[in-house]
């Protein structure tokens, strides 16, 4: 089973962003999550791979992801999501619910213990079980560019495009 996420077209003019900020503003995520059975594992992988273009959509019209990826551990029966965001968690992860909501309630039908579903319907609960599901990074992130948002690159990449 694939689902479509509609297409949010973002923005084409140049938001008015600041070029850098103060401190460091990329936070990651690494969500970990059992899955139920190995047939489960199959089937989200298919779906996975079935979603990334409208993954791809959700995560341009969120506006704040620099990286998102999949991978699978344990005799493929872990699956864990790696992001690098800009800004607030609940703001990140309430973007995504209205992005993509529909997908994460696919994906989260083969985990163990998932959220209550549809996780539209339950944000908050959505955003703490990711939260439990969170393994945070040790130390601090190692980043070529921590102090810009994905804003600012996209600004960056629109003025050297114009030159050229």
């Amino acid at each position: 089973m694939s689902h479509v996420v509609p297409h949010v077209v973002p923005p084409t003019a140049p938001v008015k962003v600041p070029v850098t900020a103060p401190v460091p503003v990329q936070t990651a995520l690494h969500l970990v999550a059992q899955l139920k059975s190995p047939e489960d594992s199959q089937q989200l992988k298919a779906q996975l791979l079935a979603s990334m273009d409208g993954m791809q959509q959700g995560m341009d019209s969120v506006g704040t992801v620099h990286f998102a990826h999949w991978f699978f551990l344990d005799n493929d029966m872990r699956v864990i999501l790696t992001t690098e965001y800009d800004g607030d968690f609940n703001a990140y992860i309430l973007a995504f619910i209205k992005a993509i909501g529909p997908l994460f309630d696919v994906l989260l039908s083969h985990v163990i213990d998932p959220p209550p579903l549809p996780v539209v319907a339950h944000p908050n609960e959505f955003i703490q079980w990711v939260s439990d599901h969170n393994v945070p990074v040790t130390g601090k992130l190692i980043t070529a560019y921590p102090k810009l948002t994905v804003l600012a690159i996209r600004n960056l990449e629109r003025l050297a495009n114009s030159d050229s």
